[in-house]
């Protein structure tokens, strides 16, 4: 099978922003080898490519739709031209292809049609079931534990709604039904306030015309549960991992997980015996991840859905190939987070600061595994040891100690 990875960022929150589409180049290296195809908005830094290189990867076939034009996704990119899709056409050139997305919008259905190469997806299922109210009552109807919420298409009850529950509730979520990477997004906001909730209902109408209330669980852990349902309709979990969160937003993660055995034998069985066999019946197909809470009490609460892949299945595919590269095995931990630095540090300068942390091996070393958002200030950087997850923190924050000290 011929995989060929859009690293899409098509969410409506995300359209127009040149540093979220410059994330493309983020998932293609992580996951895939020579043979395979990537297709990114700009192309890859030729000393990047070199160091990816010698991690041991071999490179696949790099594709380049752009310039980046804030009026189009990376998808909608490659629809408007024709040479690019004679290229991705001429190197697919067999039956055995399919396409594989990030976000999974009109416009990647757009795409795989203008392409006449199969999705790895259903988009009558994955659509539907990324909007976060959809996926409210099917927690409902499966008898899945999701924080307790309120829905109503009049946003005048449903403020009054929010606002008697701050009578009782020390704060309220207020969400958007197609919000994205948490508060920093401005997909979703933290209220306390009528004041802040006033402000909150005023920027969410910005970005669309359904949202909702939940309650805010106070919980001890937060983990990101990852699997797939193949083209044959069977269920295969991929990872469990913790994530590392900061303000209801996504900040990195983990692995392997540290909750409770009993807790995890829960999520897994609710996987397998309520979630997967819904996605199964309805068609699904392809990569999903949930996001769940474990409360006080150890009792798990799905909260967001994804009908796609998630970011920490990319760590997980680069480090899972890297233990064997480095270790012969599938043993390791990994500690994952994205930094803030100095816009105008380069990757060379990046890896010169780096230079005896970066080296794969037996020991503790850092990867770094998106280059296409470092000119706007940001890095992905991952800490693997074959040993311990503590390893692996303790060479990520050297790593973060060098990169953000200025």
């Amino acid at each position: 099978m011929k995989r060929i990875i859009f690293d899409t960022q098509s969410n409506p929150l995300l359209h127009g922003a040149e540093a979220e589409q410059n994330y493309d180049q983020r998932g293609g290296l992580c996951q895939l080898d020579k043979g395979h195809i990537v297709v990114t908005t700009r192309p890859y830094q030729p000393d990047y490519i070199e160091y990816w290189k010698s991690l041991g990867f071999t490179i696949p076939h790099l594709i380049t739709a752009g310039p980046f034009d804030p009026q189009y996704t990376l998808s909608e990119l490659v629809v408007r031209k024709k040479a690019v899709r004679k290229t991705i056409r001429a190197l697919a050139n067999d039956t055995h292809s399919r396409l594989e997305f990030y976000y999974i919008e009109e416009t990647e259905r757009a795409l795989c049609q203008s392409l006449g190469i199969p999705a790895y997806c259903n988009f009558d299922v994955s659509i539907p079931l990324s909007r976060k109210i959809f996926f409210k009552k099917i927690c409902k109807a499966l008898s899945l534990a999701t924080p307790p919420w309120f829905f109503h298409k009049d946003k005048d009850q449903l403020f009054q709604k929010a606002k008697n529950l701050l009578l009782s509730e020390t704060s309220i979520l207020l969400k958007g039904d197609k919000g994205t990477g948490g508060i920093s997004y401005r997909g979703m906001f933290e209220v306390s306030t009528t004041e802040e909730l006033e402000t909150a209902f005023e920027s969410l109408t910005n970005f669309g015309k359904e949202f909702f209330i939940e309650k805010r669980i106070d919980h001890k852990a937060e983990i990101s549960l990852h699997w797939e349902i193949t083209e044959q309709g069977e269920l295969r979990q991929l990872g469990l991992f913790d994530r590392i969160m900061n303000n209801c937003s996504y900040v990195g993660g983990s692995y392997p997980d540290t909750i409770p055995f009993s807790v995890k034998q829960q999520i897994e069985s609710q996987l397998r015996d309520k979630v997967g066999p819904y996605l199964i019946q309805q068609g699904a197909k392809g990569y999903f991840h949930c996001d769940i809470i474990i409360d006080k009490q150890n009792i798990p609460y799905w909260i967001d859905f994804n009908p796609r892949k998630g970011a920490l299945l990319y760590i997980w595919d680069m480090a899972r190939r890297l233990s064997e590269i480095c270790f012969g095995s599938s043993d390791f931990s990994f500690w994952h987070e994205p930094l803030q630095i100095s816009s105008n540090k380069s990757f060379h300068e990046i890896i010169t600061e780096l230079s005896d942390l970066i080296r794969p091996g037996k020991k503790p070393f850092v990867v770094i595994t998106n280059p296409g958002v470092i000119e706007s200030g940001s890095v992905d950087v991952t800490g693997i040891s074959e040993n311990s997850k503590k390893e692996a923190r303790e060479i990520f924050e050297e790593a973060k100690r060098r990169l953000t000290f200025f």
